[in-house]
């Protein structure tokens, strides 16, 4: 009851909402659809090839998770499951791609996994230091640490490829922060005129476009990775 008063709650506050119909965010339904489109791509261009990119074929799954429970969750926020369905794959793609970025520069999973907890029991701490001295800095400093946990180990993996894939990642950046924009800006409508359903669609839509050079830069990673082992190798 409690999570879906919550999911109720939370479905509300988006521009687009018209209770009475069947699909009751139109917009935001179907462009939820968009994240099967680079599932499918990546999914078909990497067939027989699954196992030579795990990181990559790892996150697909929960892309497509998360493309069903956005679907859903637009369609009807009644079902607060829904919105769990539609929250916690990106989460934990998020989680994923960041430890395989540490572990990629230090070289161990082990080493990796040690810092991605230590981010995240200091999130945690963060958080609940806020909740019980009702301090507004802890949403703040929960972002920022986030940040650091994923801009970190990035600017590392560059630094070891010596700059080589910084268009790829870039242009991931660059799609992501366009698209959490445009969820930010949703409510209030700044284009009521223009866009009366509001811009949380274009959060569907550029997140979407975001799988495809994320996808070619974990391929160059893996690559990379790949290459550097074998010249090491050799040297041996």
């Amino acid at each position: 009851m409690v999570l879906q008063e919550a999911a109720q709650e939370l479905g509300h506050q988006y521009t687009e909402y018209h209770p009475d119909l069947l699909i009751q965010q139109p917009w935001n339904a179907i462009t939820s659809l968009f994240f099967f489109i680079p599932v499918a791509y990546w999914g078909s261009k990497l067939r027989g090839r699954y196992k030579d990119y795990p990181i990559l074929t790892t996150i697909l799954p929960l892309a497509f998770l998360n493309g069903v429970g956005s679907t859903l969750w637009h369609s009807n926020d009644q079902m607060g499951i829904f919105a769990l369905l539609d929250a916690l794959p990106p989460l934990v793609m998020m989680l994923i791609l960041t430890t395989y970025f540490w572990k990629f520069t230090l070289g161990k999973w082990g080493a990796a996994i040690f810092i991605m907890v230590g981010f995240l029991v200091t999130n945690i701490a963060v958080m609940v230091w806020a909740s019980r001295s009702g301090s507004s800095l802890g949403a703040n400093l929960y972002y920022l640490l986030m940040g650091f946990m994923v801009a970190i180990p990035i600017v590392r993996v560059l630094v070891r490829t010596k700059g080589q894939g910084w268009r790829l990642i870039a242009l991931t950046v660059f799609f992501l922060i366009a698209a959490l924009t445009f969820r930010l800006i949703d409510s209030p409508n700044p284009f009521p005129e223009t866009l009366p359903q509001g811009t949380h669609f274009l959060w569907h839509l550029v997140s979407a476009l975001a799988y495809f050079p994320l996808g070619y830069f974990l391929i160059f990673l893996k690559n990379f990775q790949d290459e550097s082992m074998t010249l090491a190798e050799a040297r041996a």
